[in-house]
């Protein structure tokens, strides 16, 4: 379980909080002049903003992941191998 907070006059925070505690700081501290809030508890499996924002990270992730791959692939390379470990020549 985590928290959000909920503005009156918006939709629920983006930030969870793990404690009811640490999002009603959070939210005293941020509130403006004579705007409410409340503090709401969701699950962590099912809290649709925090999926959603799993998904979209997720998702440039594998991207950036996708660009890294392509372009080691495209380097050139001296075509040497590397020696396996233990077939190294020992004499210094």
């Amino acid at each position: 379980m985590h928290y959000h907070i909920r503005w009156s006059d918006s939709t629920l925070d983006w930030k969870p909080f793990r404690t009811h505690e640490e999002a009603e700081e959070a939210a005293t501290r941020l509130a403006r002049p004579g705007e409410t809030f409340t503090v709401e508890r969701v699950s962590d499996k099912t809290c649709v903003r925090c999926l959603e924002l799993c998904e979209r990270v997720l998702a440039k992730k594998k991207t950036r992941d996708a660009e890294m791959s392509s372009q080691s692939g495209n380097s050139s390379r001296s075509g040497e191998e590397l020696p396996k470990p233990g077939t190294a020549d020992s004499s210094g």
